[in-house]
């Protein structure tokens, strides 16, 4: 090839995204967080990005600008057939978890949604429903083969100062993905193991965009409190979501004992409609176990663990092109705007419990 190599990553996405070359969607937002993030790479990204080049008979990158993970061992080593289940010791390696006090990356975290970008078109809520998509969570699990298992009472904190309506964030920072890669694998350590995904269509159930969190909030409580009564506990994590179709919504990770299963499945529809004061609407809610069947957290815990992994990767689809490029997250979609807390952990598997656990040993 005699053209000249395109000077960085972003002159060839944008060569790329302005030209007549046929793209899938999710080339379309690859290429799109490349030309307003000059982040390096991560070794899978800079391949794709070659590979788009040359399909379109473009030149390549002159420099390849990626980066090799930066946490392989829980996230690399599952290309190579292998797994090692994610560690705070590993974690701590990669990142503190509390930015600096001084600097101008700090500033930036600040203000405006972390700094980043979203390219999903702004929701504006207008009161009615919306209709339900037939996509998302039943897409994240069902190719899995995964499990459920039980633990934890956590006080509920509903609203207060991270959930004014002026903080928002478009995707999930580089330290909100590392917490939420390090309270998963906590859970797992404390025979805590999230085995059930659920997915709720909050805008879809009449929940406005500024309400999502205390929504969230709610559901976790009764969630924690109805395993309670039966002398379980649990533990879970969120993340919340704005997508053109499915508006905002929210992706729960959540320990439920095989045995209490239909407990939650029979109480969550009316969970639903104490949260909303609305009647249920069909398929607002999609719960599944991880990997597809009940108890494969105990029958099969090495299967079980490879599809935690999978369904949390998809959780976190909404991070940073920065974080994925850290974290080496191959799945990135835009994560949309969101008001107040964009995710969140239960107590017990949270910073300071993981603090706690580290210290005494």
């Amino acid at each position: 090839m005699n053209e000249r190599a395109f000077p960085d990553q972003r002159m060839a996405a944008l060569a790329l995204l302005n030209g007549n070359y046929r793209l899938s969607r999710k080339a379309g937002q690859f290429l799109g967080q490349l030309a307003v993030e000059a982040t390096p790479l991560s070794q899978a990204q800079a391949d794709w990005l070659a590979k788009l080049l040359n399909r379109a008979g473009l030149p390549p990158v002159a420099e390849a600008r990626h980066t090799m993970s930066t946490y392989p061992d829980a996230l690399a080593h599952r290309h190579l057939g292998t797994r090692v289940a994610p560690t705070d010791a590993l974690l701590q390696k990669l990142v503190p978890l509390q930015p600096k006090a001084t600097g101008g990356a700090l500033k930036l975290h600040r203000v405006g949604g972390f700094g980043e970008v979203s390219f999903a078109a702004e929701v504006q809520s207008t009161g009615a429903n919306l209709p339900m998509p037939h996509f998302g969570t039943p897409v994240a699990v069902s190719y899995l083969n995964v499990g459920v298992g039980a633990h934890l009472p956590r006080t509920s904190r509903i609203g207060g100062a991270r959930n004014h309506a002026d903080r928002q964030s478009h995707s999930l920072s580089r330290a909100q993905a590392t917490n939420l890669i390090a309270a998963t694998a906590h859970a797992t350590a404390i025979g805590l193991p999230f085995t059930r995904m659920i997915t709720i269509h909050w805008e879809a159930a009449g929940v406005p965009l500024g309400l999502m969190a205390k929504a969230t909030g709610r559901f976790t409580d009764l969630i924690t409190k109805a395993l309670a009564r039966h002398g379980s506990r649990t533990a879970w994590l969120w993340v919340h979501e704005n997508g053109d179709q499915k508006g905002g919504h929210c992706h729960l990770l959540v320990h439920v004992p095989a045995a209490l299963v239909p407990v939650v499945t029979r109480l969550q529809k009316g969970w639903l409609r104490r949260i909303t004061d609305k009647p249920y609407r069909r398929r607002v809610i999609h719960s599944k176990p991880v990997g597809g069947r009940l108890g494969l957290e105990v029958g099969n815990p090495d299967l079980h663990a490879i599809n935690l992994e999978a369904a949390l990767f998809y959780v976190l689809k909404g991070a940073s092109a920065a974080a994925a490029s850290q974290l080496n997250l191959e799945r990135l979609e835009p994560g949309g705007r969101v008001i107040g807390k964009r995710c969140g952990t239960s107590q017990n598997i949270g910073k300071t419990a993981r603090a706690r656990a580290r210290r005494s040993g």
